[in-house]
């Protein structure tokens, strides 16, 4: 497995993972949910606005498996300075240098090979962002009306702690969690 950045040429097999994630009110099932990207689709154009180097994917003889969707401040800040979403306000106030964790999605997330793909991603991008580059760690997790446990606990077993509560449109809870480097 190979772990690179992100190119336009991935996008389309990107957008495909992130289309089998997601999880919404519209689905007959999604009360009984653990995991998934809960009402968050990104558009082929919002994901390539989004390459930079904090973007990466886990490509196998198979293809893209995974990626990890993130920004350092100094992007983060310069390309979404004019957000109204409550989320990214958020960050947005947060000082210093620090890594905002979007996204991270693999496919076949029931899968057994699931697990370490997404564990090798993710150990790779903190390792880069605790080489010193940056201080801190942000994520959120969907915790209402779908509590993605599955997430919760990835980011507790990586060492982020759940810092408060944001809600945001559609009666949705976030919770924001926080790592420092």
């Amino acid at each position: 497995m190979i772990i690179r950045q992100a190119t336009p040429e991935d996008i389309p097999e990107i957008k495909r993972i992130v289309d089998d994630l997601q999880v919404s009110r519209e689905q007959c099932d999604w009360q009984t949910k653990t995991s998934g990207l809960f009402e968050y689709p990104k558009t082929e154009q919002e994901l390539y606005v989004s390459l930079n180097p904090w973007f990466t994917v886990a490509e196998t003889s198979q293809g893209i498996r995974a990626y990890s969707l993130a920004y350092d401040s100094n992007f983060f800040k310069r390309q979404f300075k004019d957000t109204t979403y409550p989320e990214w306000e958020n960050i947005l106030s947060q000082s210093g240098n620090f890594l905002y964790w979007d996204q991270i999605g693999v496919l076949n997330s029931d899968s057994l090979g699931a697990g370490r793909i997404v564990n090798t991603l993710a150990d790779k991008t903190l390792r880069i962002a605790r080489s010193g580059i940056l201080e801190k760690a942000f994520a959120y997790v969907c915790e209402k009306p779908l509590h993605n446990l599955r997430s919760a606990n990835f980011l507790r077993r990586k060492g982020f702690i759940r810092v408060q509560e944001v809600p945001i449109e559609n009666k949705v809870v976030l919770a924001m969690y926080e790592l420092t480097m």
